[in-house]
């Protein structure tokens, strides 16, 4: 058996035992559904800005919306703010989200969807999450935040010469979305104590074994 500590190091041993993992956390929520089925998802990238109020990891993205046919496949983009609108892009993906049930329409069934986006650093600023999805999928319409109106990417020549972002022109201009992660906190003074403490410890742990 290892020697005992003395009592004046033990709350460096109590301090290292303390640590753990940080956890996602709720960093922008951009409001809750009030118009189910908002808009659709299976024509374009539909575009809504968020902020993060300081520098985040964000890994985590759920909105609200309706679906025809299951499963149902989406498309994600986190873009930079350029001028109040999507500017370059950032990172992208797809997969299928975890559906959780909300209710029903009078033509499709509405859920709370989850979507696992990896892991991205952000610093403190504007951005614009975009999403599309797979036939019969819509986006939930939010309550008017004041914040930039939901956008459309018209990357069609052949419908529209003037490609690019424009105006959805909803009733309701904000989808309602969140996002997950964790927040970066400055952390080099808490990790030099980390490694003071450590260093206590393991010099403590020497003196006493050379007494015994």
């Amino acid at each position: 058996m290892p020697p005992a500590l003395p009592r004046r190091y033990a709350y460096l041993a109590l301090l290292l035992s303390s640590l753990q993992p940080a956890t996602a956390m709720l960093l922008y929520d951009n409001g809750p559904e009030s118009a189910a089925g908002g808009i659709r998802l299976d024509e374009t990238v539909v575009a809504q800005d968020f902020r993060l109020a300081a520098a985040a990891l964000i890994d985590t993205v759920t909105f609200a919306g309706t679906e025809r046919f299951v499963p149902s496949d989406f498309a994600w983009r986190i873009y930079a703010d350029n001028s109040g609108k999507p500017g370059a892009l950032l990172l992208e993906g797809s997969g299928t989200a975890v559906r959780t049930f909300l209710g029903t329409t009078a033509t499709a069934t509405r859920y709370r969807y989850t979507l696992d986006i990896g892991a991205l650093m952000l610093a403190a600023g504007d951005y614009w999450l975009g999403l599309s999805g797979s036939i019969g999928t819509t986006w939930s319409g939010a309550p008017d935040n004041g914040s930039s109106q939901t956008l459309l990417l018209d990357d069609d020549p052949f419908t529209d010469p003037f490609v690019g972002w424009k105006p959805a022109l909803l009733v309701h201009p904000e989808q309602s979305f969140q996002i997950l992660g964790t927040l970066q906190i400055d952390t080099p003074p808490t990790a030099a104590l980390l490694g003071s403490a450590a260093l206590a410890l393991a010099a403590a742990r020497r003196r006493t074994a050379r007494r015994s």
